[in-house]
């Protein structure tokens, strides 16, 4: 269906195709889920070991699994030890590739892992006031990141490498901060305001930039798009809109919110 679309409907193909940003709300929600638990954490004595056990225990018995499926049973071959290691997306940049079709959305649980590692010891080390500095520095060194990648022509790596994600992943932290330091109202009044122009920023950059690898989408897309969706997220996190019947799925996805960070 997906392809009779994209060839007799060429705009509604370039509106499907847009997708992949799912994987920036994913890095939102992450950096988002992941800060508000090492926040309110941060003081317990046994704070590195407990993170890291169950971040351990959630995600690396299935991830295990699902590469011995592929590997024994798919591909009939040995492991690559890459994988292992969750060093893949590092691999497929070198090569400047998107990695193999079965496997390749594995680069953004390698993206994912990194970014645990270096998160706990950025919030003990730079502790949490001073938090904003450092993901607003980060999030600014992100596009920086992407145009090296890009002039450089490895545009896979600005897609697929964790300095070149890591303005959504930290767009995230900050708001899991604003939240953590009781400035969540604040930070919906600036998101109401900043949403519909980031939006339609974003609306008009996708359409005519849609692919992910497009020089301009990599350069500043990313960070836009990744704007946008952490501006929802903090009108989403705070308000139920007012009762308003367009705002009943935002609030929705707020319970499903409150509920995956009691999870977690």
């Amino acid at each position: 269906l997906f392809p009779i679309i994209v060839n007799r409907i060429p705009l509604a193909g370039r509106v499907l195709s847009l997708t992949w940003t799912g994987v920036d709300l994913f890095f939102v929600l992450s950096g988002f889920l992941i800060g508000g638990i090492l926040l309110r954490n941060v003081d317990a004595d046994n704070f590195f070991r407990v993170f890291y056990a169950r971040r351990m225990l959630r995600i690396l018995p299935l991830y295990f699994i699902t590469l011995l499926f592929f590997f024994l049973l798919v591909f009939n071959r040995e492991m690559n030890v890459e994988y292992l290691f969750l060093v893949q997306n590092f691999v497929w940049a070198a090569h400047n590739i998107y990695g193999p079709n079965d496997l390749a959305p594995t680069w953004s649980l390698a993206v994912e892992e990194q970014f645990y590692l270096i998160l706990p010891l950025l919030i003990v080390v730079g502790r949490p006031a001073r938090l904003p500095g450092i993901c607003i520095a980060l999030i600014a060194c992100a596009p920086l990141f992407r145009v090296v990648c890009v002039l450089a022509g490895y545009r896979h790596a600005a897609y697929l490498l964790l300095p070149g994600r890591m303005d959504a992943l930290f767009f995230g932290v900050l708001l899991a901060w604003a939240h953590n330091s009781g400035y969540a109202q604040r930070a919906a009044v600036i998101a109401r305001w900043a949403i519909v122009p980031l939006g339609c920023a974003c609306a008009v950059l996708a359409m005519l930039y849609f692919s992910p690898l497009d020089p301009i989408m990599q350069i500043g897309g990313y960070t836009m798009i990744s704007a946008f969706y952490v501006c929802v997220l903090a009108l989403v996190s705070v308000t139920d809109g007012g009762g308003q019947w367009y705002w009943r799925p935002f609030a929705w996805a707020a319970a499903a919110f409150s509920w995956l960070r009691s999870a977690n």
